[in-house]
């Protein structure tokens, strides 16, 4: 098959490449090795961030975001194009609306953040307007994903996702598919399900096309975009680039085989150190199929109510910023030899289980297989967790909720935590574990991948001696992530992967 360019995967970076390919001109096809389409993004938050407000209070935010571990090209090139790139897609059917009332990560802490303005959603997609493709998008199990997350962070009534589900509305990451596969599909993108990419076509030192598995070659005239997500499936690496003992919370084809065919190409990896991006999550025994973790960092983690404790039966970080726990996570010590707050839990009181449930089902419920007891102490026997800390880890947060200040983590003083939090006390950040019985969970560590290929402000991938390679592109999770680098605000993910999707078919049509 010949066309002028083809993508590797079909994430919102890939479908997002192919509809402006398309726009553009050029003949696209996407190859997705799945039967399925979506990648990681269908079990992502849907969510973009782009900084329509102030140039220099964004340029300023990012700098904070990411430490020092951003590429400033490639910083000015999603601050400058990302507005741009929005009303693009936009136009041409994804219907990326703003969140209300939803701030920066870091507002209140950072220069250059807002209280609202930067965070878009996904507006509710019919899926009976897939047509026959309705089968072959990616969904997780449950319908947390029918409800945008800014309306509720996952703790929608029952009766809204009676009526979501009776109407086939689909919201967050799979939501954000929907659109975009809708799009390509309209653009008559040629979209090839069951095409696993073995190797990249090279000819006179050009990347010309794809070759699969099975031994079908995929010609690119203009180039190949490698959209197929990073590697955070594959343990052996994930744990290589991260250093913690991490699950994937990514769709289980997510393995590096598009960093493992560029770099066969020639292309040059590189890598943030310090990743912030690590998230705690829960094996979830009702998600077959997929990765069968879910992640806890924008419900459990900032409902009051609930603290996250070591072994040692004590807190360490602030659980509804899942950024300052992360340093935390890869605390080593160095007498006992072991990581000192792994393993860890979610501990929660029955106030917890009433005003936000736990896993997939919303207030009120808790899943059976929830360890639980009478009191702190049975529990903390069952865990294998020092029961006298625990007691007072508990009586010391209690006497923080009362007062409506933590002060040893400063959990309840960041906005985006509490936008969603109504009610609870002196401050809706904290809640009193009080009211028996008591429960916990174990917590798994999870992360987007800090390493990737080293790609350009054109999102054109780049050799060991930082010369782009001639017709080879990387967008989204399959591109370090230096735009953003050692941080994470909600939504840059999706918004450099739209951003850089928009630049390099810019880059192919001309």
């Amino acid at each position: 098959m010949t066309s002028d360019v083809v993508i590797v995967g079909s994430g919102f970076g890939g479908l997002a490449t192919a509809i402006a390919a398309a726009e553009f001109g050029l003949r696209t096809t996407v190859v997705e090795r799945s039967a399925l389409v979506g990648g990681s993004t269908s079990y992502s938050y849907g969510g973009v961030w782009v900084a329509k407000d102030s140039r220099a209070a964004a340029m300023r935010y990012m700098e904070y975001v990411g430490g020092t571990q951003t590429d400033p090209k490639r910083v000015a090139a999603y601050i400058d194009n990302a507005p741009s790139a929005l009303e693009f897609y936009q136009h041409a059917g994804i219907r990326l609306e703003p969140t209300p009332a939803l701030p920066d990560h870091f507002y209140g802490l950072a220069e250059g953040a807002v209280a609202e303005g930067r965070h878009f959603d996904v507006a509710p997609f019919r899926g009976r307007t897939l047509g026959s493709w309705r089968g072959s998008l990616e969904t997780p199990p449950g319908d947390v994903w029918r409800i945008p997350l800014g309306r509720h962070f996952g703790n929608a009534p029952a009766e809204e996702r009676a009526r979501a589900r009776a109407g086939d509305e689909i919201c967050q990451g799979p939501g954000l598919i929907a659109y975009a596969l809708h799009g390509a599909v309209q653009r008559n993108v040629e979209i090839v399900l069951k095409a696993a990419a073995d190797s990249l076509i090279v000819r006179k030192g050009r990347v010309v096309g794809v070759r699969t598995v099975d031994g079908r070659e995929f010609s690119g005239t203009r180039g190949v975009v490698i959209a197929s997500g990073g590697f955070e499936s594959d343990s052996v690496l994930s744990e290589m680039a991260e250093n913690l003992p991490l699950r994937s919370v990514h769709a289980l084809g997510i393995a590096g085989d598009g960093l493992r065919m560029a770099a066969e190409a020639g292309a040059s990896l590189r890598f943030v150190h310090n990743n912030l991006a690590v998230l705690l999550g829960y094996d979830e025994p009702a998600l077959p199929g997929g990765p069968g973790v879910r992640v806890i960092a924008n419900k459990e983690l900032v409902a009051p109510h609930g603290i996250v404790v070591n072994r040692a039966g004590v807190r360490f970080g602030n659980e509804s910023s899942f950024q300052q726990l992360a340093g935390a996570l890869r605390d080593f010590d160095g007498g006992a030899r072991e990581m000192r707050n792994l393993p860890c839990w979610l501990v929660f009181d029955q106030q917890f289980v009433e005003r936000s449930g736990f896993g997939l089902d919303g207030p009120g419920t808790v899943p059976d297989w929830v360890v639980r007891a009478p009191t702190l102490a049975a529990l903390a026997a069952t865990l294998g967790i020092d029961a006298e800390n625990l007691n007072a880890t508990v009586e010391r947060f209690n006497a923080f909720a009362a007062r409506g200040v933590d002060e040893d983590f400063a959990r309840g003083d960041r906005g985006f935590a509490l936008a969603k939090l109504t009610g609870v006390g002196p401050n809706p950040g904290l809640g009193a574990l009080e009211r028996a019985p008591y429960y916990a969970v174990p917590l798994i560590t999870t992360a987007m991948g800090s390493s990737g290929l080293a790609a350009d402000r054109m999102a054109r991938v780049l050799d060991w001696w930082d010369a782009p390679i001639p017709g080879l592109f990387a967008v989204g999770n399959a591109a370090a992530h230096d735009e953003y680098g050692t941080g994470y605000q909600a939504g840059q993910s999706l918004g450099s992967a739209m951003t850089f999707a928009y630049l390099a078919a810019e880059a192919l049509a001309a």
